[in-house]
């Protein structure tokens, strides 16, 4: 119910939501943004600019790096984008929460990032557009003999719940 309620207020309240999952604390809670969020894929590389010609006060030709920020290397800069400023969701419902008593997080596995994420924090987004991230989320009993997994369907933010271990790449 959480990721169905998390995919209508992105879309309802035209906001960028993403659902972190804190692996330490055993826990989740929502954010949301009105920034744009762009979502690096694995194995993408930073996007080039060209040098823009320009003339000095002199009429000459000149070549000069864009002034936006980015590195720059040989008259190459490069689009850093933004940080999206991400603040709690003023919403009652998505308080954080610890998972119930022999429930732990397992991994999760999301379309933007190049494997498993186990540790740490991991973020699935859900988008103004109607798009969530394509995500499994695995839990595991105390044993980690035991598990349950959540596919989230991207095109309309619905999940299937199985009984079992499933990876991004093999989710049926």
């Amino acid at each position: 119910s959480t990721v169905r309620y998390l995919y209508t207020t992105a879309v309802t309240e035209n906001k960028t939501v993403r659902l972190v999952f804190d692996f330490e604390n055993n826990s989740y809670l929502a954010e949301a943004t009105l920034d744009q969020v762009l979502l690096d894929k694995p194995g993408t590389e930073k996007v080039e600019k060209k040098p823009e010609e320009t003339k000095d006060k002199d009429g000459k030709e000149g070549e000069t790096g864009n002034n936006d920020g980015g590195e720059k290397e040989k008259g190459v800069s490069y689009i850093e984008p933004l940080e999206a400023d991400f603040g709690s969701l003023d919403s009652p419902l998505i308080e954080m929460r610890t998972l119930p008593a022999g429930m732990f997080l397992k991994d999760i596995y999301t379309s933007h990032d190049k494997g498993p994420i186990g540790t740490g924090k991991a973020y699935i987004y859900f988008f103004p557009n109607g798009y969530a991230d394509s995500a499994i989320i695995n839990f595991r009993d105390e044993d980690d003999t035991k598990y349950t997994s959540v596919k989230i369907n991207p095109f309309n933010g619905g999940v299937d719940i199985s009984q079992e271990y499933r990876a991004l790449d093999e989710a049926k």
